[in-house]
């Protein structure tokens, strides 16, 4: 990156770096330019030892994902963290960015005041995790009514 910084923007710097280096190790697979450019930012995004961090555990496609759609550290490390916990692939992990997972928590209620103990635990379970419904391409506000009046369900 210092003979990037040094030569300036649009020398080609980091493809003849991948080039060199498939040159120099043929057997090897990863080296192109775009993925040297994925790890010089990763480099950047967590420095130091990484090794302690959830980011270490995650597969490359994975590291690349938080790469591309996440700015801010904190949310990547918390995405990384969820991943790690969670598993899932690729793909998983991009629809959990795409649909804010984040914003999960545990919703206000009166369950435990209202319900006996038992059943208050399976409302608090039932209620917990949350339902995503990206995949029926709804583009305007809708209630479980509609869902169920248009024939969906049927």
């Amino acid at each position: 990156m210092d003979r990037q910084t040094g030569e300036g923007w649009g020398t080609r710097v980091i493809r003849r770096l991948a080039d060199d280096l498939r040159a120099e190790f043929p057997q090897m697979r990863g080296l192109s330019g775009r993925n040297l450019q994925y790890m010089a930012t990763a480099a950047r995004a967590w420095p130091g030892p990484i090794a302690q961090q959830a980011v270490a555990q995650l597969p490359w496609g994975h590291v690349t994902v938080l790469l591309d759609r996440l700015d801010d550290q904190a949310e990547r490390d918390w995405y990384a963290g969820a991943a790690v916990e969670n598993g899932g692939s690729r793909n998983v992990l991009l629809n959990q960015i795409k649909s804010q997972l984040r914003r999960e928590g545990a919703a206000p209620s009166n369950f435990p005041a209202r319900l006996t103990p038992e059943d208050s635990d399976l409302a608090q379970e039932l209620t917990r995790d949350p339902y995503v419904f990206d995949f029926l391409d709804i583009t305007a506000a809708s209630t479980e009514r509609d869902l169920l009046g248009s024939g969906f369900y049927r």
